[in-house]
């Protein structure tokens, strides 16, 4: 959740201090798409971090070509970037821990119903 929300902040701030011009439909656009996903992530759903990491192929996408066209803030936009990537792996194996964990837990139900 940290690095969710940190990605949140980090968007408002490439928008308010790295663009010379703030376009608040853009910004609007890209933290629109992040937002329909928090009520899953609060109730730890691996659908939702499931399409958190389809979603954030495309702000790494973003940040990837920022970096290769703006010099003025490249530091800036490789970490965000990096946040990305940061965000991407743990939401991947978050959502593949949880699947292991329902699957053990169906499992285990199945077998205490089995027996007397």
């Amino acid at each position: 959740m940290a690095l969710y929300l940190c990605l949140l902040a980090g968007i408002l701030l490439d928008h308010l201090a790295l663009r010379p011009i703030f376009h608040w439909p853009v910004w609007l656009i890209q933290t629109s798409l992040l937002l329909p996903l928090l009520a899953g992530l609060l109730k730890k759903l691996s659908r939702s971090a499931i399409w958190l990491c389809f979603m954030l192929l495309l702000y790494f996408l973003i940040y990837v070509q920022q970096v290769a066209l703006v010099e003025a803030n490249r530091t800036a936009y490789i970490g965000l970037t990096l946040l990305c990537v940061t965000l991407f792996t743990t939401s991947m194996l978050f959502a593949r821990w949880r699947k292991q964990g329902d699957r053990q837990e169906q499992t285990t139900d199945a077998a205490e119903d089995i027996s007397p």
